[in-house]
């Protein structure tokens, strides 16, 4: 019997992206609850046919930690600043300071943005 094999690129399912999955649905619910309608965190779009659920630091920077999934590490964006955020690292380092994410994480990208953020607050 011969079994289909996945698609080049995509991973197979498993209890990791059912986690995931649930974590981004479960935001998006509650952000509905919270204020009702559907926006993008970024631009405030309220029209887009689809808005995504991303993780500011991502499961490949840090898979499986306990806060991966921490409604402070989820943004909803429109599928056209999603494209940027995750295009762009710069825009996704404003995101963790924005989040002052280093409390949950020690990534190479959590420690400069909090080293900049100490920073700001001496020159105040």
């Amino acid at each position: 019997m011969n079994l289909p094999l996945p698609k080049p690129g995509k991973r197979p399912k498993c209890a990791i992206s059912r986690r995931h999955s649930k974590a981004c649905r479960e935001y998006k619910e509650n952000f509905l609850v919270r204020y009702n309608y559907p926006f993008c965190e970024r631009c405030g779009e309220t029209n887009p046919l689809v808005f995504d659920t991303h993780h500011i630091i991502s499961a490949g920077s840090a898979p499986q930690h306990l806060y991966l999934h921490d409604h402070r590490n989820l943004i909803l964006l429109c599928r056209n600043c999603h494209n940027a955020v995750e295009q762009n690292p710069d825009e996704n380092r404003k995101l963790v300071l924005k989040r002052s994410l280093w409390e949950l994480f020690d990534t190479p990208l959590t420690r400069a943005a909090k080293a900049e953020a100490e920073g700001r607050d001496e020159e105040s």
